[in-house]
């Protein structure tokens, strides 16, 4: 006997159920909403934080960008400690830090200073040969003598400048780098590390937050800074003060991963008889330099483009600019006395200029 089964009858179109078309494409956009939904949450958001202090007689503000808050935390916590670090070690204004000691100390005999304070007097040595003198770490009785001439308002006797300018010289100062050592071979010769070491402290600073994972940061020195990265994926926007108005900027400049260092004749000053007397003191006349009332100095590493700033500085408008030029990797801006600005090669066309200066670029 042969089974019994039948094929099934086709249903009719008025008794089946149709699925439409459009149902199914809202459902798919919802799963793809939700799916988009946790992946977003999931993904750790960027967040700020900010913090400042008082530190190398200027406001320090570092803003740091991070995934992780105890990171970014972390990082600023060491960023500061190691800038403080710094500072004990290398202010010639605290009695105790090892820079006043080894003051004190040396003489024609050696002594074995902090590996960063030698570092830092390498450093210092390298940019003096290279400006024939225009940077010099050795002007600390000159920097003295016209600290007090500020205090006064009064500027020094000839006589005492030619004197301290006896105890100055890049020249005198012997280093042993395999030793670890220095020794002044004039007496009375002392150190002053003013024109670098916020460079240096401003490097080992971005150095830790590295450490500590953090690839996105902004820190500011008094208008010194260090670029660290960018700003997620655009570059810093950074502002160039304007010489002869206190709040106001010449132009703006965007970096990514670069510092930008100033030294200016507008922070540390008095006025003698219509006369500007500025801290920024060239070493072969024991004055302060004329020509240049600002210079700014772009470059990788804050060290460096701190110490290059005060030598073009010294230099004047010309030979400073050709010295920015000479240097691989930096790039700069000097304004004269008259106000004129003069640009490298490598930032012309790259900086946003303000009021009266975009008239003044040469």
């Amino acid at each position: 006997m042969r089974p019994s089964w039948k094929l099934p009858r086709p249903e009719s179109s008025a008794g089946r159920t149709r699925t439409s078309p459009a149902l199914w494409v809202g459902l798919l956009g919802l799963l793809l909403g939700v799916g988009l939904l946790v992946h977003f949450s999931a993904r750790p958001r960027w967040i700020q934080i900010q913090e400042s202090r008082i530190l190398m007689g200027t406001q320090v503000d570092v803003l740091v960008r991070a995934k992780d808050r105890r990171a970014a935390e972390r990082g600023l916590r060491q960023c500061f400690k190691e800038m403080e670090r710094i500072q004990k070690l290398m202010d010639v204004h605290q009695p105790e830090s090892q820079l006043s000691q080894l003051n004190r100390w040396a003489g024609d005999f050696w002594v074995a200073p902090h590996r960063d304070i030698l570092y830092v007097i390498q450093r210092s040595l390298e940019t003096s040969r290279l400006t024939e003198g225009a940077f010099d770490v050795t002007m600390g009785p000159l920097i003295a003598l016209w600290r007090e001439a500020r205090k006064a308002g009064v500027p020094p006797s000839q006589d005492s400048v030619r004197h301290a300018l006896g105890h100055v010289g890049y020249s005198f100062l012997e280093v042993d780098t395999r030793g670890g050592r220095i020794r002044f071979r004039r007496k009375g010769m002392s150190l002053d590390l003013g024109g670098i070491a916020k460079g240096f402290a401003l490097d080992r600073a971005a150095a830790a937050l590295r450490e500590e994972g953090i690839e996105q940061a902004l820190l500011n020195a008094g208008g010194d800074v260090v670029a660290l990265g960018g700003k997620g994926d655009r570059p810093w926007t950074i502002g160039i003060r304007d010489p002869r108005d206190p709040k106001g900027l010449m132009g703006t400049l965007k970096v990514r991963g670069m510092a930008v260092m100033t030294s200016g004749d507008y922070e540390r000053f008095f006025l003698h008889q219509g006369r500007r007397y500025h801290h920024i003191l060239d070493p072969r006349t024991g004055y302060p330099a004329r020509g240049c009332i600002s210079v700014t100095v772009v470059g990788p590493d804050a060290t460096r483009a701190d110490a290059l700033a005060t030598a073009a500085f010294v230099l004047g408008p010309r030979r400073g600019l050709a010295l920015l030029e000479m240097v691989a990797g930096i790039e700069g801006i000097v304004v004269d006395e008259e106000e004129r600005t003069f640009i490298s090669s490598g930032l012309k066309g790259k900086v946003d200029w303000m009021g009266r200066w975009k008239k003044a670029v040469q």
